[in-house]
């Protein structure tokens, strides 16, 4: 997230919005808060140039779902914009498990192209710049014994 703001170039299919929380990781745990105002500032590259890391940070994606990244990954005040329900019209008893179908259809295309875009998905026990470990293969069975073990 700090590099899309200091760059102003956020990662494909995405656009960051005007929400944003940036804090400082000394002693003194200084946070700036901006809400509703744009990002694409010199004060805001200052903040980050001083040290300040952004630990929530407003994105939307394809125009379709905005949410709020947090530094801990978690997607908070997701919002489906309107195109996403355009020309869906069911009646009153179909409504609910449309919009579920809907947006779960939403989400699981989102998913993928955050991850993707927070530099993929890490396997426990190694570093991010680490490859996966190899795949062992399974070790052979032992040979069956002819006498039961307790005789």
């Amino acid at each position: 997230m700090t590099d899309w703001l200091a760059t102003g170039e956020p990662p494909a299919l995405f656009t960051i919005d005007r929400d944003c929380e940036l804090k400082s990781a000394d002693e003194m745990k200084s946070v700036v808060r901006y809400a509703r105002h744009p990002l694409d500032i010199d004060e805001v590259r200052q903040h980050i140039a001083d040290g300040k890391l952004p630990t929530k940070l407003a994105l939307t994606w394809e125009a379709r779902v905005s949410l709020l990244l947090t530094d801990t990954m978690q997607l908070k005040k997701l919002q489906f914009l309107d195109i996403v329900f355009e020309g869906h019209k069911p009646g009153k008893e179909e409504a609910f498990d449309a919009d579920v179908s809907i947006a779960t259809t939403e989400l699981s295309r989102l998913i993928p192209d955050l991850i993707e875009a927070l530099g993929g998905e890490q396997v426990p026990g190694t570093t991010p710049a680490a490859p996966a470990p190899p795949v062992a293969a399974p070790a052979a069975a032992p040979a069956l014994a002819t006498t039961a073990p307790w005789d």
